[in-house]
Order: C-alpha cells, then structure tokens, then sequence
C-alpha cells in the first residue's frame, strides 16, 4: 500500500512541472515578438504536446489520488491505569473472591482482640541457710517455716522394723533433710520478705520440690488432698524411710 504522502507529493511536482511549462512558453512568445519574429509551428506543436502530457500526468496523479484509500486511523492505546473502581471489603481473616463483583464501599474491620497475657508469677522468696528443725520444718532469720503439703514428722517418733525392733525414725528423718539441703540457699512462694514468724510454703532446692522429696523417700506423710498421696504410696511399698528397717542396720551390715 502506497504511502498517504506520495499523491500529494505527486500533485505539487505535475503542478510544479506545468507551472515552468507555461512559464517558459510565455517566455519564448515574449522574445519572439521583441525580436520581431513569429514562432515556427514546429515549436508551437512542440509546446502544445508537452503541455497535454504534463495535464494527462496531472489528471493520472489525481485518480490515483482519489482512489488511494484513507489512512488508517491511529490504534487507541489503552489507558495505564483503570478509572478507580469500588473496592470490595476485606474481612480481617481473609480475603474474599477477587472475581466477586462487589460495589459496597471498603469497610474497615476492627482488628481482633488479643487475649490478656496472664499476670507473671511473683518471683520465690529466697531463704539462705535454712535450719532443720524436724522433717518438714526449718528456720530461716528467727522464724519458723513448715513445707506446704505434708506432715512434719516429730523428732521423737519411732518406727519398728520387720524384725520387731524400734529404731529412732523421727530423728534420722531430720538427718536425711539436713543432708539434703546442707545449708543451701531454698526458694518458697513465701507473698514478699515480710512474712509472719511462722508459715507454710512450697520450697525448692534448685528445681527439685522439697516436700515431694520427703514424702517420696519416706521421710514424712503426705497431707490429705495435698496431691503427695501417690508418693507416700511408693515409698510405702518400697519399703522407704519411716516404712521400712532401720537404715543403721544395713549400713553396719555392710561394713567390713
């Protein structure tokens, strides 16, 4: 397909071209009678012949013209951004169907509530080189503390063997717990440092329960509900602490 310039282009060049036609034959006609000449007829019919070819060019380049198609017009481009659109509303846990077609305006939704945290825990009170008193209780600064969940046992308790014989188990009970702490620093759910000259608390040794301790070796008895019950049983069956011989006995059985 020919270019939309070119018939124009065509169209000035024939105009052009017939316009130096004329121009020079008026020229020679004016040089002829200021010479007191006349033009041959050869030159006339040779004027006239280049004067019909250049209207023929002229009159082809005009069909041509008008037969010539009309341009194309330009391809719309698209648009870079979409004209703004309702946007469909968000519940906060998810998205709807992005294909839904949806008009309502956006709608914010509150955020969820996060849950409370639960309050931390007030931190142990320390209690550093405790006493023993008896299995179950000690002091500790001038007063007195009692493990939470079990029975103390009274020093001057006895407990008789298989062999029918009475052993001191009140006494070596306060021996096992004095052994077992060793004047070693013990942290209690005591409510602050000022706490009344007697009280009960759950005691630890580093992360070891000191009443599930006693009660699980047999040196003391669980409290009723105290949730200790389950140990007595144990120590009971194995025959441990107050449940079973004196441990005196084994010892000097087993020396050389």
């Amino acid at each position: 397909m020919a270019h939309p310039i070119l018939p124009a282009l065509a169209l000035a060049g024939i105009a052009l071209w017939s316009g130096l036609l004329m121009a020079g034959g008026a020229h020679v006609r004016a040089r002829g009678e200021q010479a007191g000449t006349a033009v041959s007829g050869d030159d006339l019919a040779a004027m006239s012949a280049e004067s019909a070819e250049a209207e023929a060019i002229l009159s082809q380049g005009m069909a041509e013209a008008e037969s010539a198609p009309p341009p194309a017009a330009p391809a719309e481009t698209s648009p870079l951004m979409e004209e703004n659109r309702p946007v469909r509303p968000a519940a906060a846990d998810g998205f709807d169907n992005p294909l839904a077609d949806n008009t309502q305006p956006l709608e914010r939704i509150a955020p969820k509530q996060q849950p409370t945290p639960p309050p931390a825990p007030p931190k142990p009170a320390l209690l550093p080189r405790p006493v023993t008193v008896q299995a179950g209780l000690v002091t500790a600064g001038g007063r007195k503390l009692a493990f939470a969940g079990l029975v103390a046992t009274d020093p001057a308790r006895t407990c008789r063997d298989t062999d029918g014989h009475d052993w001191p188990c009140g006494a070596l009970a306060a021996t096992a717990q004095r052994q077992f702490l060793r004047n070693r620093t013990i942290a209690c759910d005591l409510k602050g440092k000022d706490w009344a000259d007697s009280s009960t608390a759950t005691c630890k040794l580093g992360d070891i329960d000191i009443g599930a301790w006693l009660v699980g070796n047999g040196w003391a008895e669980a409290a009723p509900g105290s949730g200790y019950e389950k140990l007595q049983e144990e120590a009971r069956k194995a025959g441990e602490g107050l449940f079973g011989d004196d441990p005196r006995r084994s010892t000097a059985a087993g020396a050389p």
